[in-house]
């Protein structure tokens, strides 16, 4: 079953066509995905050095609000060190894999009321890096654990009409842990 939705997400990451205003835009006749599927999308997009064409300041606006809060391990980080620490993972790393565990997820409310579009989803995610450069012949390997929950709504200052999915990640807390290199 998860080699199914695995299939399905990259099928779905896939399809979606790359334009500059949003490397996830749909047609207007389109329903938004959920949340979980969104989530997995816009992260495996960040990670993916298969493409080098991609422009990652467009996947990296198209995931995180301008004013996002971003915390790892306790500590806060600013939306530039994040956009840094990302894009420097794809620059060294021939191969880059994110494998999800179960995502959940929980509307988000103002209120009684549910905000349309927004929630909180929680999970566990691995991303296996394989460096460019070879030691003693062999492409080290590096694993990351991240535990994450994180806020998605809509962000007010992008445009909803025209079939764009203005959904932005406004909050994102995580614990990471690194694996000693293989």
């Amino acid at each position: 079953m998860a080699l199914a939705k695995q299939r399905r997400i990259k099928t779905t990451l896939m399809d979606r066509p790359f334009t500059s205003h949003s490397p996830f835009s749909t047609p207007m006749t389109s329903k938004l995905v959920s949340l979980p599927v969104w989530f997995e999308n816009h992260v495996r997009a960040l990670f993916d050095v298969s493409d080098s064409d991609v422009d990652f300041e467009a996947l990296f606006d198209a995931t995180f609000a301008k004013d996002t809060t971003f915390v790892q391990n306790g500590t806060n980080a600013s939306r530039d060190d994040v956009k840094q620490a990302l894009g420097g993972q794809r620059g060294f790393s021939s191969n880059i894999t994110v494998t999800f565990g179960e995502i959940i997820e929980a509307p988000l409310k103002d209120g009684d009321e549910v905000v349309s579009g927004a929630g909180v989803v929680a999970g566990k995610l691995r991303v296996t890096r394989f460096s460019k450069f070879l030691v003693h012949d062999v492409r080290q390997k590096t694993e990351t654990s991240v535990f994450f929950i994180t806020t998605i709504r809509p962000d007010p200052t992008l445009p909803s009409d025209q079939g764009q999915d203005n959904r932005r990640v406004v909050n994102n807390n995580e614990v990471v842990t690194n694996a000693p290199n293989n």
